[in-house]
Parts: C-alpha cells; sequence; structure tokens
C-alpha cells in the first residue's frame, strides 16, 4: 500500500494519526534483536527522549545500542500536535511561587534550549520535518488577553523580552479568524511533524554508529555490576543502561529517563 492509498483508505479512522501515514521513508533498523550484543550504552525506548540520547551519545564516541517495543516514535513522541512552545502549563508567576524565582528562570531557560536544540539537530542532520517558526496564542476576550499580557511580563522577568503582544487584526492577518481580539505571538516556537522529526533523530544516530533495535521490548533489566538487557530473543551487555520512556518491569512502571 502506497502513503496516497493510506490517506485514502484511512481518512475516517480516527486511530490511525495524520503524522503516519504522511512519514518520510520509514527507518531500515536492524529489525528485533535476535543474538546477543555488547555495547557501552544500552538505551531502552525510542521515542524522543531515547533517540535524543543514543543521537547525542553516538556522536561522542560511545557504543550504542537502542531498543524499542514497537517502532520508533509509535506512541506519543510520534503522535503529538508537534508544537514548539516554551514553557509549562503553569504560569510564570504560578512557578515563581512554587519553585522560587532562580529554579523557575533556570526551567524556562531550559525550555528555550530545548527549542534551540530541536532547531540545531534539524539544521545539521538536515531533517525534513516541515518545520514552521513562530507560535501563536489566540485570545477570545480580554480575560484572556489580560492573562497572556502577564505571561509574556513574566517572561520578561526572566530576560526574554521577545514575545509581542497582538491585536485582532494583527492575529486575523495570520489565521484568518475573526473571533479572536487579539494574542500573544512567540518567534522563537513553531510546529513541525513530529514523527518526521523523530525518524530524523534515528537516522542520524544510525549515521552515527548507533544499533537500533526494533519489537524488543525490555523483559528483565539487571542494573549491577555487570548490567544487561534482556528482550525475547536477544541480550544486550552493556556499561550503562538509560530508561527512556514508560518501561514496565514486574508490575511496576517507571515514566523517567534513568541510568
Amino acid at each position: 500500500m502506497n502513503i496516497l492509498n493510506a490517506k485514502i483508505e484511512q481518512k475516517d479512522n480516527f486511530n490511525v494519526p495524520y503524522y503516519a501515514v504522511s512519514a518520510n521513508k520509514l527507518v531500515a533498523t536492524l529489525g528485533s534483536l535476535k543474538k546477543e550484543v555488547n555495547c557501552d550504552i544500552c538505551v531502552v525506548g525510542g521515542g524522543f527522549t531515547g533517540l535524543s540520547a543514543a543521537l547525542e551519545l553516538s556522536l561522542k564516541g560511545y557504543s550504542v545500542v537502542l531498543l524499542e517495543k514497537d517502532a520508533i516514535a509509535s506512541s506519543a513522541s510520534g503522535r503529538n500536535g508537534g508544537q514548539l512552545q516554551r514553557g509549562f502549563p503553569k504560569s510564570t508567576d504560578e512557578l515563581v511561587s512554587r519553585y522560587g524565582f532562580a529554579d523557575a528562570k533556570l526551567m524556562h531557560d531550559i525550555s528555550i534550549k530545548g527549542i534551540e536544540l530541536i532547531k540545531q539537530r534539524i539544521e545539521e542532520h538536515d531533517i525534513k520535518c516541515a518545520l514552521r517558526p513562530g507560535q501563536l496564542t489566540a485570545a477570545f476576550d480580554s480575560k484572556q488577553m489580560k492573562a497572556l499580557d502577564a505571561d509574556r511580563l513574566g517572561w520578561q522577568k526572566f530576560g526574554y523580552s521577545d514575545m509581542q503582544m497582538l491585536d485582532a487584526g494583527e492575529v486575523h492577518d495570520m489565521v484568518s479568524a475573526k473571533p479572536y481580539v487579539g494574542g500573544l505571538f512567540d518567534p522563537t516556537g513553531g510546529h513541525f511533524h513530529p514523527l518526521n522529526y523523530a525518524l530524523g533523530l534515528a537516522r542520524a544516530a544510525q549515521q552515527a554508529g548507533c544499533q537500533i533495535f526494533e519489537h524488543s521490548p525490555a523483559s528483565a533489566i539487571n542494573t549491577g555490576d555487570s548490567p544487561f538487557v534482556v528482550t525475547e530473543q536477544g541480550l544486550v551487555r552493556c556499561k550503562f543502561i538509560i530508561l527512556a520512556g514508560a518501561i514496565k518491569l514486574q508490575g511496576s512502571e517507571s515514566m523517567a529517563a534513568r541510568s
């Protein structure tokens, strides 16, 4: 089935995301792991976190094996909204109140650097992921406009003065929608095709020497003096293990990347 036919046949199936049927040529991985391999670092999880770790470590000269239980970026990393947006769901003032100014500023600095890193990788590795710069948050009423302006002022306190408040006419010029009374424009943000970005990370990691095995869920992990990861038909012996994503082992679940 080619991509065009997939789009036509799946248009009414909401379980098949647009990104999946508009993906670039899929990465040719090593299939499922069916042997014993040795490496410096084993990464478990083929989403943004695992792929990013695998790429960075491979570029630094480490031998890396990445295990993905399904296909690369087949879960949230490959089917999210593709929004590159600074900050967090909580407002700047709320985060300052909870964590203090210094820690809140650090968190916001990291969110900006995350966007910058994504753009840098797209350029350096020539990742075709339909990146479009700029992010607009539109407001329906004056109350929402006030909240957006408060967010802009909060970012100014952290040293960022690049966000712009827009009136109704300026928003209409961008989105051709009349209900909005204005909005907040972030030139640092943007939108991209998340699955194609993830596939680009995977290709770049492979080019740097990473071995990627799909359909190879980890069934057991030993984090002792001689770490190893067991799959259904294979084994990875390594020096370090990175768990990147939702890992279920012996009835427990970890959502954090750990080493």
